[in-house]
């Protein structure tokens, strides 16, 4: 994970998306530097999966995330213009 969040601070990006991130059930992990938003709807297979990596200088505008299916999701973020 350290990795992807180099690569987004490098590329200046600030919410990616992420497919197969097999982690169980749902729900939020805050780290130092980012935020990761998750689900995974139950099977015995470790597969599927999908989020958002969020970077912490915007994680106050974070507003929701809804889990479609698991392979869809909708994320809520309150943006300025």
């Amino acid at each position: 994970m350290n990795e992807r969040v180099k690569e987004m601070d490098k590329c200046k990006i600030d919410i990616c998306a992420m497919q197969e991130t097999r982690y169980q059930g749902k729900g939020t992990v805050i780290k130092k530097s980012y935020m990761i938003s998750y689900s995974r709807h139950k099977s015995d297979k470790r597969e599927f999966g999908i989020g958002f990596c969020i970077i912490r200088h915007i994680m106050d505008n974070f507003l929701d995330f809804e889990s479609v299916s698991e392979r869809i999701c909708n994320i809520r973020v309150q943006l300025k213009y």
